[in-house]
């Protein structure tokens, strides 16, 4: 059962509190409570909008209760809320995705990183072209995440990029901008980069072995 209430900026629970875990696990329950967590967050702003106010958000409520001819799920600010629930199933539901959560709950990437900006991580070319990375941004970096090696294709392995590092990659694909490029800046910026910018990515398979 995923319930809650809110009251102003106070979320109550139903459900038990669960822990992140890796993806062969079942995390069933950590999601849907993100989802529920969404939903809830959603009514803590609309109570910001009423100035905090319990008596001026629950007659508006009322008021949307009676007309949606008392059916709670067609409630406008229940609707809006459920509109926002599934706001981060690009990671929670991509295989990809999820892994950018056990890697940045693994080496406690709060501090270094922030938060997720992006609802999914977005896909692109290396720069030789030649194998995919996912880019997740967050508030103060990126997380460019790939798959493992030929050994190891189902692992996934992740580079934490910011600051100078990430001012490098942008000068490195502004010197590149074609998939493949052999002029002389590109392959300079190339080498530079994977020589003194570019930290080696650490991987999952190995984190879990020694967390």
């Amino acid at each position: 059962m995923y319930g809650a209430i809110t009251i102003n900026h106070d979320m109550y629970f139903v459900a038990k509190a669960t822990l992140f875990g890796p993806p062969w696990l079942d995390n069933t329950d950590f999601i849907n409570n993100t989802r529920t967590l969404i939903h809830e967050m959603q009514h803590t702003r609309q109570y910001r909008a009423h100035g905090w106010s319990k008596a001026s958000f629950g007659t508006t409520y009322l008021l949307q209760y009676c007309r949606a001819g008392f059916e709670y799920a067609k409630i406008e600010y229940e609707k809006k809320a459920d509109a926002m629930e599934h706001l981060m199933d690009g990671l929670l539901d991509d295989e990809f995705g999820y892994a950018f959560f056990e890697f940045w709950n693994i080496m406690q990437l709060d501090s270094v990183l922030g938060y997720p900006l992006d609802k999914a991580p977005s896909r692109s070319k290396q720069y030789n072209g030649q194998y995919l990375y996912y880019d997740l941004r967050f508030q103060y970096g990126v997380l460019q995440g790939s798959k493992g090696s030929a050994a190891s294709p189902n692992d996934r392995c992740f580079r934490i990029l910011t600051g100078t590092v990430l001012a490098a990659r942008v000068l490195l694909e502004n010197a590149c901008e074609k998939p493949v490029s052999y002029s002389p800046s590109c392959e300079d910026f190339r080498r530079r980069f994977a020589e003194f910018a570019a930290p080696a990515p650490l991987c999952l398979t190995e984190l879990r072995r020694n967390p």
